[in-house]
């Protein structure tokens, strides 16, 4: 056995690379199995990321070698960027299974988001390589609750729309009840995805989930993995209470489906609900195909009472004119919710030629034009009582694109678009043409430069528009880069990370840090990206440093000022917070944690001024490996590992000093977690 002192001459003498000198044979290596585990051992496919997890990597050696298996680990975050790297672990070449274990990696270390990572794990033998993979998902703990805020009073919404923020769990249950502690809960059921809201039923068939006005509800959302168990919640639940109904008469055609196709003849169906309180009676349906009557249409359809549901069969034959039509069930009743009154769906020609059936019958086959999608949206308006045809259609605006108008199509299709014509009628005289006043050479319009130069030439434009296209920039540049920080209650216990892309995201987000209106933003050129610091953060400072685009998207940079007098895992109630106006993008947005200073209460390094009756301390030299090792071996001892009987024949040449230092110190403080793999 060799003696500490033979070891640590090699060491000093910048050994670290010392191997048996025997000779080695052309190892065959296989993978066996790769696996993430949790604390337990457990092998799993998710967690949240408050947990630690082991990974764990096995081959097989078919050939004998005097050399180490070296294996690596490299774990990947759903963008595909890297996130965690790790070498050193080695066993044995020897014939038959090996496996390597590296322990303790605390999830938020690399956590980015939610989402799914991949751990993929090398192994190398006499210049051999063989790699592995595992997949798993990391979902955020902890979920915010967006709407109804808490405390909302007389919520009005048809339907009401929970909405919170997604941790990425694979689905989310929510839980309406009469209490905070949910006994006894009046609703509660799953998303049928990983989405992050949930339409409350407006007609539930248990009478206790009706919601009733003058009474307090509280709401919670959990977030389920695939298997059923809860990895996330809301911090605490919310309050919130509904306005008193006055829907008392409400008719809705709740669905319209094709029942099946012979040629150019299709049998549609047609369902109707009397989703109010009343009975009503001998009101008429009808039913159309490309603006054209089906036959038999309208019908009457007799006594409908609160709650009965009724369906209608048509069959009507497609227009030979048309390669794609606009079916429309409507109820020709004006009750008091007149959305849910008709209801249509998009066809495309049905194929005839050999009596094929293979053909697709919903319009995906070709994308419209956009006067095809006018043609569209101005027949459903006619059968919504709006009539367009003493208009003819001049121009659209360059602006508005296809997916706009197709987007308006679908959702004056589902009734969630408000139509309101403004203008004269059309054999109203012609207005006088506008002269403008002459430009005087007075101060400067608004925001824009009193030193301000046009040519007038350059674009056609009159002055008057150049004026205001100068404007328009110089408002533009005002606004980006416009930010808002301050001190608001806590959100979340981690950091919560935002990107602003709607108007109504960011005003349910205004309300939460301030009482005043939002300020107006065109969330057609512009977004907001911002941070929220964690309330066991111990944050006393939030900046967010830069915004820049990477090959993999926005990288938002910020940085937070740590308040080291605070104790840890102590919870604050009011956090900081940042958010900043950017230049509208649809690229992924990925937030990066720089390294800030530290808060009152930190320590600093370096020399201090000794006091009376004390010798200033001597400057320590920097240790050298030796003393750094010996460190180490002294400390393992007090973790239940005794090395007395081993010695050093290899380090990795890419461990250097700071990184044992590192480990000393991690050692010391109870932050590292050491494992050791051998036969």
């Amino acid at each position: 056995m060799t003696n500490k002192s033979d070891i640590f001459k090699r060491l000093c003498a910048g050994m670290l690379a010392m191997t048996l000198a025997s000779p080695s044979w052309a190892g065959l290596l296989t993978t066996t199995g790769i696996e993430v585990l949790d604390i337990t051992g457990a092998a799993r496919a998710s967690f949240s990321n408050n947990e630690k997890i082991r990974m764990q990597a096995k081959v097989n050696n078919a050939s004998l070698s005097s050399n180490f298996i070296r294996f690596t680990f490299k774990i990947t975050n759903p963008a595909g960027k890297q996130v965690f790297s790790h070498t050193g672990n080695a066993v044995p070449g020897r014939v038959g299974n090996a496996a390597t274990r590296v322990s303790g990696l605390p999830i938020d270390r690399i956590f980015t988001g939610p989402g799914i990572y991949t751990l993929t794990s090398t192994a190398e033998l006499d210049g051999q390589t063989v790699s592995q993979s595992a997949t798993f998902t990391v979902s955020s703990p902890n979920i915010l609750l967006l709407y109804p805020p808490n405390g909302a009073q007389e919520v009005g919404d048809k339907p009401l729309i929970f909405r919170w923020n997604s941790s990425g769990a694979t689905k989310y249950r929510i839980t309406v009840g009469e209490t905070p502690s949910f006994f006894n809960s009046v609703f509660q059921e799953n998303t049928t995805g990983g989405q992050d809201f949930f339409s409350y039923p407006e007609n539930p068939s248990d009478s206790r989930a009706r919601l009733a006005s003058g009474t307090n509800y509280y709401w919670k959302v959990e977030g389920l993995d695939a298997a059923g168990n809860v990895i996330a919640t809301s911090d605490v639940p919310y309050s919130f209470s509904v306005a008193a109904a006055s829907l008392t008469r409400d008719l809705a055609v709740t669905s319209l489906s094709v029942l099946s196709k012979t040629g150019l003849s299709i049998n549609f169906r047609a369902s109707v609900v009397n989703q109010g309180g009343t009975t009503e009676t001998n009101l008429a349906l009808k039913f159309s195909m490309g603006g054209l009557p089906a036959p038999g249409s309208p019908v009457t359809m007799g006594s409908m009472l609160p709650g009965l549901s009724k369906d209608y069969d048509f069959t009507v034959i497609f227009p030979d004119d048309q390669s794609q039509s606009l079916a429309i069930a409507c109820i020709e009743f004006f009750d008091d919710n007149v959305a849910n009154n008709c209801k249509s769906m998009q066809i495309e020609k049905p194929p005839v030629e050999g009596g094929s059936d293979s053909g697709q019958i919903f319009s995906d086959a070709r994308v419209l034009t956009k006067e095809e999608l006018w043609d569209q949206i101005s027949k459903l308006l006619q059968s919504m009582g709006m009539d367009f045809g003493e208009y003819d259609l001049i121009e659209m605006d360059q602006s508005l694109t296809m997916e706009d108008l197709q987007a308006l199509l679908d959702e004056l299709q589902r009734g969630l678009a408000d139509v309101e014509v403004t203008g004269p009628p059309p054999d109203a005289e012609e207005p006088p043409a506008y002269i403008p006043p002459p430009v005087s050479g007075g101060g400067p319009i608004d925001s824009v430069s009193p030193e301000l130069e046009i040519d007038d030439k350059s674009d056609g434009q009159t002055i008057e528009e150049a004026l205001a296209a100068e404007k328009e920039r110089a408002l533009e540049a005002a606004i980006i880069g416009k930010d808002w920080r301050g001190i608001v209650p806590a959100m979340s216990g981690r950091v919560l990370k935002l990107v602003l892309r709607v108007v109504s995201d960011f005003e349910k987000f205004w309300d939460r840090i301030s009482n005043e209106d939002p300020p107006a933003i065109d969330f057609r050129k512009f977004m907001l990206v911002g941070v929220v610091a964690g309330s066991r953060e111990r944050a006393n400072g939030l900046d967010i440093e830069e915004v820049r685009e990477t090959p993999q998207g926005l990288q938002v940079s910020y940085g937070m000022m740590v308040d080291a007098s605070a104790k840890v895992g102590q919870e604050r109630a009011a956090v900081p917070y940042h958010i900043m106006v950017i230049p509208r993008s649809g690229l992924a947005v990925d937030f990066k944690r720089v390294k800030r200073g530290r808060g009152p209460g930190t320590g600093r390094r370096g020399s201090k001024r000794a006091g009376p009756g004390k010798a200033p301390k001597r400057k320590q030299a920097p240790r050298s490996d030796k003393q750094i090792w010996t460190a180490i071996k002294d400390l393992l001892p007090t973790l239940g590992m005794d090395f007395s009987d081993y010695q050093v024949l290899e380090m990795g040449p890419e461990l250097g000093r700071d990184d044992l230092q590192a480990l000393v110190e991690a050692i010391k403080s109870g932050e590292a977690q050491t494992e050791v793999t051998m036969p």
